[in-house]
């Protein structure tokens, strides 16, 4: 891990004592700065990240080893995290943290009606979520799919799961897909190529 002068100048490295995994930072303002993550055997540790003072106090671990890049998310405020299932459909797990171990939470979830989640973040205000899975064809039970069969009956969908955990269809599309929610949460930039000519409008109060 580097840091450099925003202003331009020589990167130097930032002190980790471990190889970096990935990290996550909180909104400006809003939080509590930055969290590294480390994985190491059957466990995932999270840990205070400063750019100048490097890896801090830890704030949380979990047996719960999520594979791969980009499949964790940190709270706004810095204060959660939310990890989704690889095996079980609108399945995921969020973490409280907190510097002393007693203060610490962990429990699983359940958003009923979407398939099985590629990705999911808390919106700025930390009152629901913003999730991408796919969407199948409604006879079709993802839960009791293997993955490669519930590829065959699916596009993507990004979601606002509101704070019930009910999920809002916001856009859809043939590709996979994601998006950033603005700190105000009145509009949403959606990263994805698509090849229907569908427009697809929300409102959280209308629920569309």
């Amino acid at each position: 891990l580097l840091r450099a002068p925003i202003g331009g100048g020589e990167a130097v490295e930032v002190s980790l004592g471990e190889p970096l995994d990935e990290f996550r930072c909180s909104l400006p303002g809003r939080g509590t700065g930055c969290v590294l993550r480390t994985t190491k055997d059957n466990e995932q540790r999270y840990f205070e990240l400063d750019p100048i003072a490097g890896k801090g106090r830890e704030l949380g671990r979990t047996a719960f080893v999520s594979p791969g890049l980009g499949r964790w998310s940190l709270s706004p405020d810095g204060t959660r995290i939310t990890i989704p299932d690889i095996h079980q459909a609108g399945r995921f797990l969020e973490m409280r943290l907190d510097p002393i171990p007693s203060h610490r939470s962990e429990s699983w979830r359940q958003i009923h009606g979407i398939g099985l989640i590629n990705s999911i973040s808390l919106v700025p205000s930390g009152e629901g979520w913003l999730v991408n899975s796919p969407i199948l064809d409604p006879i079709v039970n993802l839960a009791s799919l293997p993955s490669f069969l519930g590829d065959l009956f699916r596009a993507e969908g990004l979601f606002y799961v509101d704070a019930r955990l009910h999920p809002h269809l916001v856009y859809q599309s043939s590709t996979n897909t994601s998006g950033v929610i603005s700190p105000d949460e009145k509009h949403i930039a959606v990263l994805g190529a698509d090849v229907t000519s569908n427009v697809w409008s929300f409102g959280r109060d209308s629920g569309r």
